[in-house]
C-alpha cells in the first residue's frame, strides 16, 4: 500500500516524511529506508544540515529538479549553462552534517553546500553526481571513494580545482563540463588507468592540462571551447578507441600527435582555425570513420584522404575559403560541404559504390556549379549514371531546374502520379523525387542555410509498405526549420528491366 498526502509517503514499514515548513526542508525516516528520489521542482526550499541523519542505511539518493529538462532557448536548445541557477535549493545552514556511508549512488543536482559531510566515508559508492551544485571541494582526502566509477561535477561554478584522484583508481567517467572557474586539474588524473571518458567541455579558464599520455583506456576526450589550454602534449600515444568530440584552441600544434592514434574512429576539429598544412597528419589515421573539419580557414586540404579506406563521413560545412577538395576514398557516403562558397568544382568521387545510404550536400556552393546543367552535375554523385544503386540517397545542389528525366513535374509543393496499369510491386525498384527550394525572405540573416534556389534529389529503394499502393501516388513536401518554400517538384518511379537513367547533358 502507498498513501500519498501532500509530501508524506508510507509503504509498509518504510516510512518517510518530507516536511517543508517556512521554506525549510527536512527528511524524517527510519533505518529501513534504502532508496530515496525527490523532485524539488515545485517550490524553492532550504536544505537543513541535519536532514538525513536518521537515514543511516540509505543506498540510493537522487535529488533533482525535474523542471530543468524543460528549459530551452529560442532555438529549442537546452540552456545548460544557466541550469545551475534554477535548482530551487539553498542551504539553511552552512554545513551539511550527515550522509549515509552505505550510499552506492549519490546524485544530487543543485547540492547547496560547499563541502560533503566530514564524516562521509562511502566504501561502496559507485556514482557521484553533483551537477549544478555549490560544491567547492569534493574531498580533501579521498578515503572511502575507492569504488567510485563515475564523477560528474558539471556546471559547478564554485569549483576551482579538481580533487586528488590518487585513491580513486577505478574512475571510468570524469565529467567537468561547464566548470567555468576551474583552473587546475590535479596531476593525479594521469594515473587513472581505467578512465574511458574525460570531458572538460566549456572549461574556459583552464590553462594547464596535466600529462594524460598514460590514460591507456581513454576513449572519449572532449576539450570543446577550452581555448586557454596552452600545454596540450605533442607526444600523445593514446589509443582512443572511440572518439574525440571537439578540440578547440591551439589545436594546429596538436594535430601531428594524432598520427599515433591508430584506433581513432571519429575526430572533430571544427572551429579551430586550421590551415591546410596542419591537417597533413590526418591521412595516417587508418581507422578514422568520421572527420569534421567544418568552419576552418584553409583554402585546400593538404592530406591524401583517399588513404583513409574506412572514412564514411566527411564534414566541411562553412569552410568559406576552401577552393578544392582532395581525392576521397570510395567509402565516403556522407559528404557535407554546404556553404563552401569558394569551392571551384565538385569532388571526384568513386564510381565503385555498391549501395547503402548516402548524403551529398553542396548547398550554396554556387561557384562549383556555374555554367553546368543539373544533369551533368548529378553524374558526379551517381555511379555509372544510376541512382538506383543506392538504398537511399540525398543530393543537395544550387539550382532552379529539375532534371529532364523526371517525367512528372509540377509547380508547387504537391504532385500526383498515375501508376502504370498492372504494375506489380515486385517489379518496383524505387521512387525518386526532386524539388526546387527557394528562400521566402532573402533578407533574413538568421537563416544561413538557403541563400538562393537549391535543388534536392532524393531516391528511396522500394519498401514492403508500398504494396498497399493502388493506382495513384501523391507526394507532398514541406520545409521545416528553414525560411523556405518548395517552388517546383518532380517524381519518378523505377521498375525492373528499366535502362539506366539518362542523365547526360541536354545539349
Amino acid at each position: 500500500m502507498m498513501r500519498q498526502n501532500g509530501r508524506v509517503w508510507q509503504i509498509g514499514q518504510l516510512s518517510i516524511w518530507v516536511r517543508v515548513k517556512m521554506g525549510n526542508f527536512v527528511v524524517e525516516g527510519t533505518e529501513f529506508v534504502k532508496g530515496l528520489a525527490l523532485d524539488l521542482s515545485s517550490s524553492k526550499v532550504n536544505i537543513d544540515g541535519q536532514s538525513f541523519k536518521k537515514l543511516k542505511n540509505l543506498r540510493l539518493l537522487h535529488i533533482y529538479n525535474g523542471a530543468l529538462s524543460s528549459l530551452r532557448d529560442t532555438n529549442g536548445v537546452k540552456c545548460r549553462s544557466e541550469l545551475w541557477k534554477e535548482t530551487n535549493m539553498s542551504a539553511a545552514s552552512g554545513k551539511f552534517e550527515f550522509l549515509s556511508n552505505e550510499l552506492e549512488l549519490l546524485c544530487w543536482h543543485g547540492y547547496p553546500f560547499q563541502h560533503l559531510p566530514s564524516s562521509f566515508c562511502p566504501e561502496s559508492l559507485l556514482v557521484l553526481d553533483l551537477s549544478f551544485s555549490c560544491i567547492k571541494q569534493v574531498w580533501s582526502r579521498s578515503k572511502g571513494f575507492k569504488t567510485l566509477t563515475l564523477l560528474n561535477l558539471s556546471h559547478c561554478h564554485n569549483l576551482r580545482k579538481t580533487p586528488d584522484f590518487t585513491e580513486t583508481p577505478n574512475i571510468k567517467e570524469l565529467i567537468l563540463d561547464g566548470c567555468e572557474n576551474l583552473v587546475k586539474v590535479h596531476p593525479s588524473i594521469g594515473t587513472l588507468k581505467t578512465l574511458i571518458i574525460l570531458s572538460l567541455k566549456n572549461c574556459k579558464n583552464l590553462k594547464i592540462l596535466p600529462n594524460i599520455t598514460k590514460l591507456e583506456s581513454l576513449e572519449n576526450l572532449n576539450l570543446f571551447s577550452c581555448s586557454k589550454i596552452k600545454n596540450l602534449v605533442k607526444s600523445h600515444p593514446l589509443q582512443l578507441s572511440s572518439f574525440i568530440r571537439k578540440l578547440h584552441g591551439p589545436v594546429a600544434s596538436v594535430l601531428p600527435s594524432l598520427s599515433t592514434l591508430d584506433s581513432l574512429r571519429v575526430l572533430n576539429v571544427s572551429h579551430c582555425n586550421l590551415s591546410g598544412a596542419s591537417v597533413r597528419s590526418l591521412e595516417s589515421l587508418c581507422s578514422l570513420e568520421e572527420l569534421d573539419m567544418s568552419d576552418n580557414d584553409f583554402t585546400s586540404i593538404n592530406a591524401n584522404l583517399s588513404r583513409l579506406s574506412r572514412l564514411s563521413c566527411l564534414r566541411l560545412m562553412g569552410c568559406k575559403k576552401l577552393q578544392f577538395l582532395p581525392n576521397l576514398p570510395s567509402s565516403v557516403l556522407n559528404l557535407d560541404a554546404q556553404r563552401c562558397i569558394s569551392l571551384q568544382e565538385l569532388p571526384k568521387l568513386s564510381t565503385e559504390y555498391s549501395g547503402g545510404t548516402a548524403v551529398f550536400d553542396f548547398k550554396n556552393c554556387l561557384k562549383a556549379v556555374e555554367n553546368r546543367a543539373v544533369e551533368s552535375l548529378l553524374t558526379v554523385f551517381l555511379p555509372q549514371g544510376r541512382i538506383d544503386i543506392f538504398e537511399e540517397v540525398n543530393i543537395f545542389l544550387p539550382g532552379s531546374s529539375i532534371p529532364g528525366w523526371f517525367s512528372n513535374q509540377h509547380d508547387g509543393d504537391t504532385i500526383a502520379m498515375e501508376l502504370p496499369p498492372h504494375l506489380h510491386y515486385k517489379k518496383l525498384k524505387g521512387l525518386a523525387t526532386c524539388v526546387v527550394i527557394t528562400p521566402e525572405n532573402t533578407s533574413n540573416k538568421n537563416d544561413p542555410n538557403i541563400e538562393s534556389d537549391q535543388i534536392w534529389v532524393w531516391y528511396k529503394r522500394s519498401d514492403p509498405r508500398w504494396m498497399k499502393v493502388d493506382d495513384r501516388v501523391m507526394v507532398s513536401f514541406k520545409c521545416v526549420g528553414i525560411n523556405c518554400k518548395v517552388k517546383r517538384c518532380g517524381v519518378r518511379l523505377f521498375v525492373e528491366d528499366e535502362a539506366a537513367v539518362a542523365i547526360e547533358d541536354e545539349e
